[in-house]
């Protein structure tokens, strides 16, 4: 089956309660297993793979078992923004010159979430009350406002995905990005789950552990993903280094994730 997650989860949990068990694995975003455990509609699975995953990517009861994440930079038009004046922090973007030029992706939970986590809940909620009050440019999809800043519409987006970024370069448009400071953002992890009750369970299991093989996880490091394994890492320009990234936790905001939404509000008042 597929669908957007929020979609996806809801069908899950409808044939979860109706007793229906069509599915063996799921693919969906960390920040909703916290509503499938809660339903009984996950399962347990302690991967001997998990060892050699980042933190962030794993819990320590088998429920979370990421394979990848996307990391957020500041993506700007290089032809409207010179790399040495590029917004390099939130306190940057918050500069006047900036009022009215910034683009963002309406479905911003993940990135609040990170900044709320480093900067704890008021400060974090300061920080989107003051992007708000710069008339952030909001639409649906961040891919949509990267092709935007491309084409000229508006010079930076806040939340673009770095591979996104790297592909957009490599194929000539007229972009480059910086990783923000003091830390970089990461998605919501894209995680395997097994059904509570799978209908092939060790066909299940197999394919949970090849994807958190180094085999598996090769797969999504030529997609230019963040993977979930500790030791591959791309080297050179694109690579993120020893920057401070920012996995959000899982649990403490999928059970705040409504609450999240709603701040989220505040971006695009």
């Amino acid at each position: 089956m597929t669908g957007g997650p929020q979609s996806l989860l809801n069908r899950i949990l409808t044939e979860h309660r109706a007793g229906r068990f069509n599915y063996d694995i799921l693919n969906i975003r960390s920040s909703a297993l916290y509503t499938l455990k809660k339903a009984n509609a996950i399962g347990r699975h302690d991967s001997p793979y998990r060892r050699g995953l980042r933190a962030g990517f794993y819990d320590k009861d088998g429920y979370f078992n990421g394979i990848w994440a996307s990391l957020m930079v500041y993506l700007f038009n290089a032809k409207q923004v010179d790399r040495a004046q590029a917004p390099k922090s939130i306190a940057d973007l918050l500069q006047p010159k900036w009022k009215g030029k910034m683009g963002m992706d309406q479905d911003a939970d993940d990135w609040l979430a990170a900044v709320m986590e480093y900067y704890g809940d008021e400060k974090g909620k300061q920080v989107a009350r003051s992007l708000g009050a710069q008339q952030l440019n909001i639409r649906k999809g961040r891919t949509l406002v990267s092709q935007l800043v491309a084409a000229g519409e508006f010079p930076i987006q806040i939340d673009a995905h770095h591979h996104e970024a790297v592909s957009l370069r490599k194929a000539g448009a007229p972009i480059d990005y910086v990783f923000p400071e003091p830390f970089v953002p990461v998605k919501s992890v894209s995680s395997l789950a097994i059904s509570s009750q799978p209908p092939h369970p060790h066909a299940a299991a197999l394919l949970v552990d090849f994807m958190l093989s180094k085999k598996g996880q090769e797969i999504a490091f030529k997609q230019r993903r963040w993977p979930a394994l500790k030791e591959l890492a791309t080297g050179g320009p694109d690579d993120v280094g020893n920057r401070n990234t920012l996995v959000p936790d899982a649990e403490k905001w999928g059970s705040r994730y409504e609450e999240l939404v709603q701040l989220t509000g505040l971006l695009g008042r």
